[in-house]
């Protein structure tokens, strides 16, 4: 009877060990938030570093052709064997804005889709983009552009989620933009989506620049609704931002108005992770 007691009492755990096993799981799980928050400033770390180099290899092709790349004019590239094109506005004219065969034209064609052929084969990205071939007639990709078949025309962003880096040029100014691109037709029409959250959104704008979605440097898309619509291609940001939102943002926008602060959505936890932004960076070059 004495051994059968005993042996009860020793198949429980006692205060002392369940504590211990409870502090080893609180340990686990800190670890793993910990990881998780390491690797998400990594992935913020890595992108800077990516946008940054972007300015720094055009601005290096610049210094060695005269030109920037995919807006070199067409004699200078047949001279140093980048991709023909034919001079007209976008097509390679030398105006020092990045362009789609069109004055402020934001599709993936002519020295949009040029701009990384002519950095990679160049030598100054690491990356292949070479497949984008000669635009002196409009042209560049035979077919759309799917799958893994993107990453041999654009750089895949450090953040992951499908996001890319692309160029384009809109008032004046020449952007980096990342965002996530899921296709791209023969005619050069981006098909976009969201593969950004609010919070990382805040945090490369805050490190780069002043932390405002709708000014400076760094900004975001306008809402969820209208992908690829960046402030910066808008009159009066402020006002746009308004009438879409006249209080704070909702669950689907990157970006809006909390009293009369411009702020990125970041209201709750829920908001701060959700999937709804891209970023345009304004260029030095």
């Amino acid at each position: 009877m004495h051994s059968t007691e005993q042996r009860s009492h020793n198949a429980g755990f006692t205060l002392i060990e369940l504590s211990i096993v409870l502090v080893i799981i609180g340990l686990i799980v800190g670890g793993i938030l910990t990881g998780q928050d390491m690797i998400r400033s990594a992935e913020i770390r890595s992108t800077m570093t990516q946008i940054e180099g972007v300015s720094t290899a055009a601005n290096t092709f610049r210094d060695k052709y005269n030109g920037l790349p995919g807006d070199l004019i067409a004699p200078k590239a047949a001279q140093f064997g980048l991709v023909a094109r034919s001079g007209q506005v976008g097509r390679g004219d030398g105006n020092r804005f990045i362009e789609a065969c069109g004055q402020g034209v934001r599709d993936f064609a002519c020295e949009v889709g040029a701009f990384w052929s002519d950095l990679s084969r160049a030598g100054m990205v690491t990356g292949d983009y070479s497949a984008f071939a000669d635009f002196s007639a409009d042209t560049g990709v035979a077919a759309d552009i799917t799958g893994a078949d993107m990453a041999r025309y654009l750089p895949e962003a450090e953040l992951g989620q499908n996001n890319f880096v692309t160029v384009f040029s809109a008032g004046g100014r020449n952007y980096v933009q990342i965002s996530q691109i899921t296709g791209i037709t023969a005619a050069g029409a981006y098909t976009l989506g969201y593969g950004m959250t609010p919070q990382t959104a805040f945090n490369i704008d805050e490190k780069m620049d002043d932390g405002n979605p709708f000014r400076g440097n760094v900004m975001a898309t306008s809402d969820a609704a209208t992908p690829g619509t960046f402030i910066a291609e808008i009159v009066d940001p402020i006002a746009a931002v308004v009438t879409a939102d006249a209080a704070a943002p909702t669950p689907e926008m990157c970006a809006g108005l909390q009293g009369t602060n411009m702020i990125y959505n970041t209201v709750t936890e829920d908001d701060a992770a959700a999937m709804v932004c891209q970023i345009a960076v304004r260029t030095s070059f």
